[in-house]
């Protein structure tokens, strides 16, 4: 059995690799466990965890995921690449640079988490149980690029988005259960 550690920065990615990933991975031999940052922190917090995950000789790989926007400050940002999806990119070359470990690849998405919610705007409408939200989801969408690239600003997040649509939005809940549909 193959051991994977999901390094997570908060509790809706920590959801979603047991709810969504473990299961996935499961039957094909290999065993998926997330390990939670708490929040953005600084890097050297960061990669002294890696290291240390590293070093347990039961672990075939180690990736991260965390959200490239609102990134904590000392993280090795290359502000090299003509788009943002070039600079994620960047950085997670900078960062598997850095710790030049075989078993370890970093992943960053974008934005956060729920920039998910927009892949399939009928599933997010059905399983928010307001099937009247598809278009507005779908607006939403269609104004960007990706998914990712929904987020030109700390309040027009993609979770705020979906917040102004429906109040009653739970990320730790709905966020999942829409992901795993």
């Amino acid at each position: 059995m193959k051991r994977v550690i999901f390094y997570v920065e908060g509790q809706t990615e920590e959801i979603f690799v047991k709810r969504v990933l473990q299961p996935h991975f499961e039957p094909l031999d290999i065993f998926v466990e997330p390990r939670t940052e708490g929040g953005v922190v600084s890097y050297e917090k960061t990669k002294r965890n890696i290291n240390k995950f590293l070093n347990d000789k039961s672990l075939s790989l180690l990736t991260t995921m965390f959200d490239f926007y609102g990134l904590h400050t000392t993280f090795p940002k290359n502000k090299a690449g003509k788009t943002p999806v070039d600079k994620v990119r960047n950085l997670e070359k900078k960062l598997a640079a850095d710790i030049n470990r075989q078993r370890f690849l970093p992943y960053f998405s974008l934005h956060e988490f729920e920039a998910f919610l927009f892949v399939d705007s009928g599933v997010t409408a059905k399983v928010l149980g307001k099937l009247e939200l598809k278009k507005s989801i779908n607006d939403i969408k269609k104004a960007f690029s990706s998914p990712e690239h929904i987020n030109d600003h700390p309040k027009n997040a993609p979770s705020k988005r979906i917040i102004s649509l429906y109040p009653g939005f739970r990320k730790t809940s709905h966020g999942i259960d829409i992901v795993h549909a």
